[in-house]
């Protein structure tokens, strides 16, 4: 099974360093930094990706309040 991760720079330190304590060969795409702060681009961006892909089995997606979601869900509660 293929994977491959689509990930927030953010996470770049933890998770290079997770997936290495667990010996994982995983791929790994960083997303454009600048992303970070805007949801729209942020989805149309990771929808871009996840299409252009080919013979991957399972996508992870890891992100950390990117789109400035904490504050949209902080604000609906």
């Amino acid at each position: 099974m293929k994977s491959i991760i689509l990930s927030c720079p953010t996470l770049k330190k933890e998770l290079l360093a997770a997936l290495a304590s667990h010996n994982s060969e995983i791929p790994v795409h960083f997303m454009p930094y600048q992303l970070h702060n805007d949801v729209k681009y942020l989805h149309e961006y990771v929808q871009k990706m996840i299409d252009s892909l080919e013979n991957v089995d399972r996508i992870y997606i890891c992100t950390t309040g990117c789109g400035r979601s904490e504050e949209r869900r902080v604000g609906k509660e």
